[in-house]
């Protein structure tokens, strides 16, 4: 009954944001329907377009005492993922966090490029009680696999295989689609079935790095047409679920509304315990260590924040990287 209310409330809040737009409220009734957290900042790999090539610190590490005091505090929300610019299966406490967060959050989630998937990491992921494993992959080849992730996709394959032959764990793959690597992933489909995938979340490459060798695809390019409904069709045939056609969707229209709804039900908060704008943009709002889920949720500063989304004055970041405040259609 209880979880029931928590969705009707996070339903009505984007009929809220979607119908009355500029007259709708920055407060939010509605609790999030995703916490991300980071962290760490090391990684193993070097995405030529990952955002951590932005980032000052890429050895740090979030305060593991302070996350779990304000994990207490999270009692009511349904999901946590562990995301964000590094590798979190780097992060020394990853068991452990996973184990005490699942006291008090019905789901708590990974994300991990996959390279440091082993049997013995396996097997402590499922024993603390992680409720489902998103492995990014934006290659089905070795070629294209070594020019977006810098590393051997025979591995990757072998320690995703391995993950399903040792447990039931739920498993996702992520992938993030450029011009470069679009070809490649038309057989997306047949490598998730193989590893025993359920679900493929496609991602638009965000150029926020200027070295950056790929390239972004028009959202409404042939190309891009042609190989949603390959994917869509594949998807269909193999049982597997997808978010292939929102890659023909500009972000901006994505929920069919002039207001970003990130900041609405999608925190998150970053290596230093900072709650941000978004996940690519790292613009600080308010630290959450030493308070409580429900201080932070509708503070002033993240209040702040959603009134002028509201109101459309977004920062040039937010103009830039996804088109808010410049497609009003």
């Amino acid at each position: 009954m209880i979880n029931k209310i928590k969705e009707r409330l996070s339903f009505l809040k984007r009929i809220e944001l979607t119908k009355f737009s500029a007259f709708a409220s920055s407060y939010c009734y509605n609790l999030p329907e995703e916490i991300q957290i980071e962290l760490t900042t090391r990684c193993n790999l070097n995405c030529p377009w990952c955002g951590r090539k932005q980032t000052k610190d890429k050895s740090a590490v979030i305060d593991k005492i302070k996350l779990k005091e304000f994990i207490k505090t999270l009692k009511g929300i349904k999901k946590v993922r562990f995301v964000g610019g590094g590798e979190p299966l780097l992060y020394p406490d990853l068991v452990e966090i996973i184990r005490f967060g699942k006291r008090y959050i019905p789901n708590v989630s990974l994300t991990t490029n996959g390279v440091l998937l082993d049997k013995k990491i396996i097997s402590e992921l499922v024993e603390s009680g992680l409720s489902d494993i998103a492995v990014s992959l934006d290659g089905t080849d070795k070629k294209t696999c070594y020019k977006t992730k810098g590393t051997d996709l025979n591995q990757i394959v072998k320690n995703v295989k391995t993950l399903r032959q040792i447990s039931n764990l739920p498993i996702e793959i992520w992938a993030v689609v450029s011009k470069e690597n679009l070809e490649s992933l038309k057989s997306i489909p047949e490598l998730a079935k193989s590893l025993g995938a359920s679900y493929i979340q496609f991602d638009h490459m965000d150029e926020i790095v200027s070295s950056n060798p790929f390239h972004k695809i028009e959202y409404n390019s042939p190309e891009l047409r042609e190989f949603v409904a390959i994917v869509a069709d594949k998807c269909k045939n193999l049982n597997i679920k997808s978010n292939a056609e929102h890659l023909l969707i500009p972000k901006n229209n994505l929920f069919n509304s002039k207001i970003c709804m990130i900041p609405f039900f999608y925190p998150f908060i970053d290596v230093n315990g900072d709650l941000t704008v978004c996940c690519i943009n790292h613009q600080k709002l308010v630290n959450v260590f030493g308070k409580s889920f429900k201080e932070i949720w509708n503070s002033k500063e993240t209040c702040n924040l959603r009134k002028k989304i509201i109101q459309g004055k977004y920062p040039g970041f937010c103009k830039e990287i996804c088109g808010y405040g410049i497609n009003k259609n």
